[in-house]
């Protein structure tokens, strides 16, 4: 019997967000893990992971001097960017397969909305902010 397969939608940070999404069923698994327990769910589903999708800081583009602004909080003065290594690294040694994409203005601003978030995903369960940009990674891909 075949296992489905799982993309994964990592959002890193201090509360890392965490998505496992089903393409098949479009079943959603959300969470806001510490760093190392989101490293452990990983190895859990290792056999069952098709790819992992992170958000990169260091792809952010800015376009004005308020994006700089953004830019920088959002980065948590590098510690966005040191988990983003982190994730690289570990995934790279773990041997998964993986792809890391750009923050998004309007992708982010969707998960931002916790009802526009139920309305496109139909996820009704609580969960936090930091979640729901880790699904809007893999959702639907």
């Amino acid at each position: 019997m075949n296992e489905p397969k799982y993309l994964i939608g990592i959002d890193p940070g201090v509360n890392t967000g965490f998505a496992i999404y089903e393409k098949g069923s479009k079943k959603l698994i959300l969470r806001t893990l510490k760093l190392h327990q989101a490293f452990d769910q990983v190895r859990q589903l290792k056999d069952r992971i098709q790819t992992v999708v992170i958000e990169n800081p260091n792809l952010w583009t800015h376009f004005s001097k308020q994006d700089k602004a953004v830019s920088a909080r959002l980065q948590g003065a590098g510690s966005v960017k040191r988990d983003f290594k982190a994730w690289e690294d570990f995934l790279t040694d773990e041997g998964i397969s993986f792809r890391s994409v750009r923050p998004d203005k309007n992708r982010n601003k969707m998960a931002t909305d916790i009802k526009v978030f139920g309305f496109i995903t139909g996820y009704k369960d609580r969960c936090s902010e930091h979640a729901r940009v880790a699904a809007m990674l893999v959702y639907n891909s």
